[in-house]
């Protein structure tokens, strides 16, 4: 997601450190305008996650698997980010943006607009308390590597050995 860099609040803030729904919580509060980055290291690689808010809200999202290529925008993004906002192994960033900066990266990020989500979601149990490889699973679930076997089988022709 391309966004301004705005004010840094917060820069490589350990997930371990903090109980990031309680921050999230207090960023709404407040009316936060501005964006939450986090770098995670799972056992499927790295993860970067965008959440931009606007007076509070959570209004689009952007998450991508770096070791595997993917990038998610939307609501499907906002759902992995907070996912990886439970983990232990990363950290969080946080910049304030005005509201100038604010409507510049919701304008030139149309694909990245997931609604808008305040304290209700938060309170519905979204944020997972623990980190969840079932959201990783889901996403990759049917990419096979392509094998010789994979690619005679496709072909119905499956049962050539193959050396």
């Amino acid at each position: 997601m391309n966004i301004p860099s705005g004010q840094i609040l917060h820069q490589g803030i350990p997930l371990a450190q903090i109980n990031f729904k309680r921050e999230m919580l207090g960023l709404m509060e407040k009316k936060f305008s501005g964006y939450v980055a986090l770098a995670v290291d799972e056992s499927f690689g790295t993860e970067e996650s965008t959440i931009l808010l606007r007076n509070g809200k959570m209004v689009a999202a952007s998450h991508s698997y770096l070791n595997h290529n993917r990038a998610l925008f939307g609501k499907r993004a906002l759902a992995h980010a907070l996912n990886a906002a439970a983990s232990k192994k990363g950290v969080m960033d946080v910049a304030k943006l005005s509201d100038a900066e604010t409507e510049l990266a919701i304008s030139i990020n149309p694909e990245a607009h997931a609604g808008s989500y305040g304290e209700e979601l938060m309170m519905n149990r979204y944020i997972a308390s623990f980190y969840s490889l079932e959201l990783f699973k889901r996403l990759f679930k049917g990419e096979e590597k392509t094998t010789k076997h994979a690619i005679f089988k496709k072909l119905g022709i499956d049962n050539i050995k193959i050396d």
